[in-house]
């Protein structure tokens, strides 16, 4: 399961990386905005690039490690997807993207920016979240009964991730 999930997780993270990445290697080249907004998708690329390399890293694991280490690593993705998604609601709310600018149309501008950015909380609810949770217990059952104990019972565990899914084994 956390093999998949991780997959996904990049694949969300990748347009994040790739987009505002490009945008910030083009505006070191042509100036055209504010450095609030370099700062912003700069520090958002990154992080977003730390979520798939941390995808990257879990998925070379050695199966014996795969209990033991997903749970630091789902942790690290999830404060990833965290943040960017508190800056996102944050900067909508209060970014200054706002200056200058007064009246009904600020208002709703404002509240169009926020409802989008609390749809992106379906993302955390749907890939990080329950992946920080299974990893959790398999961590737990990892501590409670050992590292053999829970290599010997693929199926209770989560060790049957690395298992290929078409195996022809019936």
């Amino acid at each position: 399961m956390l093999r998949t999930v991780a997959i996904f997780q990049a694949f969300c993270a990748l347009p994040i990386t790739f987009f505002l990445g490009l945008r910030v290697f083009c505006e070191l080249f042509f100036v055209s905005m504010s450095f609030y907004n370099f700062f912003t998708y700069s520090i958002s690329s990154l992080m977003a690039a730390c979520i798939i390399y941390i995808v990257l890293v879990q998925r070379k694991l050695l199966p014996q490690d795969t209990d033991r280490m997903a749970f630091p690593f789902e942790i690290g993705k999830s404060v990833l997807a965290t943040s960017l998604w508190l800056w996102l609601i944050l900067d909508a709310a209060f970014g200054p993207w706002q200056n200058g600018r007064d009246g009904e149309r600020l208002e709703e501008e404002v509240r169009m920016r926020i409802a989008r950015a609390a749809i992106a909380s379906i993302l955390l609810l749907i890939l990080f979240y329950p992946a920080l949770a299974y990893s959790f217990y398999l961590w737990k059952a990892q501590q409670e009964y050992g590292p053999q104990q829970s290599r010997g019972n693929n199926q209770r565990y989560g060790s049957a991730d690395r298992a290929p899914l078409l195996s022809g084994d019936s």
